[in-house]
C-alpha cells in the first residue's frame, strides 16, 4: 500500500508542475467573469445577513458549468479516494495490536488532531509568507493561499473533490514518511496518523466551510461543537493576514499566540536568510539584502520597542516609539515620541 500511494503521490506532484499554469489560468478566468459585486454578496452571507441563501446559490449557480474536466475530476476523485483507504488502513491496522485500548484509542484521536492543527497553522504561515508561485512542489498551495486573500470566496466554486485533492497527496507523502519511520509499528502511533491523515484530508473543506453562509451539516455541527474553526474565528485572519492561521480546530494556534512562537519562528527565519515575511507578525519592515549583523541589530531594537511598548501600556502611559523598521499602529490618541 505505502509502495502504491509513493507512486500515485510521486506521480500527483508531477501532474500538479504540469497543470499549474492552467490552473491558474483557468482560476484567472473564473474570477474575470465574476460580477463585481459578487463577493461582497456572499461575504453578507457568510457573516449571516438576510440574504445569505440567495447569495451562496448563485456562487454554486454560476460556477456549475466551470468545473474540472472529467478526466482530470476522476483524477481527483482516485487520489481522494485512496487517500481515505489510506487512512482507513492505518485505524484498521490499529485495532489488529494486542495493546490496542479506549485510552490509547483516545489518545492517538486527541494527539492527531492537535498534530494535524499544529501543522496547518505552521503551513498556512508559511505559504502565506514566504515562496512564489514558480517554487518547486509547494508552487500550487502558495498560489491557492495568495490568490484567496484577494478572491477569498472562489473556492465556493469548486466542490470538495476539486478543494481537496491536493492536500489527499501531501497528507500522503506524510504519512508515507511516517510508515518509513515505523509510526506504524504500535496502536498509538497508526491511531494517530489515521485521525491526522483524516484531518489533513479535510483542511479545504474546512476552510471553505468557515466562509460559507450555510456550510453542509457535517460541518456546521462541528463548527457549533467547537470542533473545527468558525467564521468568526478565520474572519480575523482576514483582517491584517498575520494571526489565526489554524485551519483545523484553532488550538494549537492560540498556544502560539500566547508564546510568540510564530513572532519567534519569523524571527529566526529573519536571522538566518534575510527572507521577511510578506505579512509580517513583528513588524519588520527593513530595507533588502540587509547582512547578518544588520538583521541581528534590527531584531534587537525590534525587540526593545515591543518591551517599551509592553512596559507603557502596563503602566498606561501614552507613549509610542516611531522609528525605522518598526510600524506597529498607535493606540488611537497616543502620543508618539521618538
Amino acid at each position: 500500500v505505502v509502495v502504491v500511494v509513493v507512486v500515485l503521490c510521486g506521480a500527483g506532484l508531477l501532474a500538479i508542475r504540469v497543470f499549474l499554469p492552467a490552473e491558474k489560468n483557468t482560476e484567472r478566468k473564473k474570477m474575470a467573469n465574476m460580477p463585481a459585486n459578487l463577493e461582497a454578496r456572499v461575504s453578507s452571507a457568510a457573516a449571516g445577513a438576510s440574504s445569505s441563501s440567495s447569495a451562496a446559490a448563485l456562487a454554486h449557480k454560476r460556477a456549475a458549468a466551470q468545473t474540472a474536466p472529467p478526466a482530470q475530476k476522476a483524477g481527483m476523485w482516485a487520489v481522494v479516494f485512496l487517500h481515505q483507504a489510506f487512512c482507513l488502513a492505518w485505524l484498521v491496522k490499529a485495532f489488529s495490536y494486542t495493546d490496542c485500548t479506549w485510552l490509547t484509542v483516545l489518545i492517538g484521536v486527541v494527539g492527531g488532531t492537535i498534530f494535524t492543527d499544529g501543522l496547518s497553522t505552521l503551513t498556512h504561515f508559511a505559504l502565506d509568507n514566504y515562496g512564489t508561485e514558480d517554487t518547486p512542489i509547494v508552487g500550487l498551495p502558495i498560489h491557492y493561499f495568495r490568490e484567496h486573500h484577494h478572491h477569498p470566496l472562489s473556492m465556493l466554486k469548486r466542490d470538495f473533490v476539486e478543494n481537496t485533492w491536493t492536500e489527499c497527496l501531501y497528507t500522503d507523502l506524510i504519512l508515507c514518511t511516517a510508515a518509513v519511520l515505523g509510526a506504524s509499528g504500535s496502536a498509538l502511533g497508526c491511531v494517530w496518523f489515521a485521525v491526522a491523515g483524516f484531518w489533513g484530508g479535510q483542511i479545504t473543506a474546512i476552510h471553505k466551510a468557515s466562509h460559507s453562509g450555510r456550510p453542509a451539516a457535517f460541518y456546521r455541527v462541528l463548527q457549533k461543537m467547537g470542533l473545527i474553526i468558525s467564521h468568526t474565528y478565520h474572519s480575523k485572519h482576514h483582517k491584517q493576514f498575520n494571526s489565526h492561521h489554524s485551519l483545523v480546530i484553532g488550538i494549537v494556534d492560540r498556544v502560539f499566540a500566547r508564546l510568540h512562537l510564530l513572532q519567534l519562528l519569523e524571527s529566526t527565519i529573519y536571522l538566518l536568510t534575510g527572507a521577511i515575511a510578506i505579512h509580517s507578525t513583528i513588524g519588520l519592515a527593513p530595507p533588502a539584502r540587509a547582512t547578518l549583523g544588520e538583521r541581528v541589530q534590527h531584531l534587537k531594537w525590534l525587540l526593545w520597542y515591543r518591551v517599551f511598548d509592553w512596559i507603557t501600556a502596563q503602566q498606561h502611559l501614552e507613549l509610542r516609539f516611531m522609528n525605522w523598521g518598526y510600524h506597529k499602529t498607535p493606540a488611537p490618541g497616543a502620543q508618539q515620541n521618538n
